[in-house]
């Protein structure tokens, strides 16, 4: 399964991350079943998966000695 690392430069709340989201979800869609994804438990961004359909399926310590939840958008369930 691929990779994706997504960083937005722009400002937070204009929805570009919502609706990059998406057309990434409905292109992985195609090809894949679900997609997961690792974030740190205090990122923003969580929110925006929890919207898109993301569930926490663990927590880690990530590589600085934070917490972070393993996320997994099942596709299928979104129509994909």
């Amino acid at each position: 399964m691929p990779t994706i690392r997504l960083l937005l430069c722009e400002p937070e709340r204009r929805g570009i991350g919502t609706r990059l989201l998406q057309a990434f979800l409905a292109r992985a869609a195609e090809q894949y079943p679900a997609v997961v994804l690792t974030v740190r438990a205090d990122n923003p961004a969580l929110r925006l998966y929890q919207r898109a359909g993301f569930t926490i399926t663990g927590t880690l310590t990530n590589r600085v000695g934070t917490e972070s939840y393993a996320m997994i958008c099942e596709l299928a369930r979104l129509g994909g």
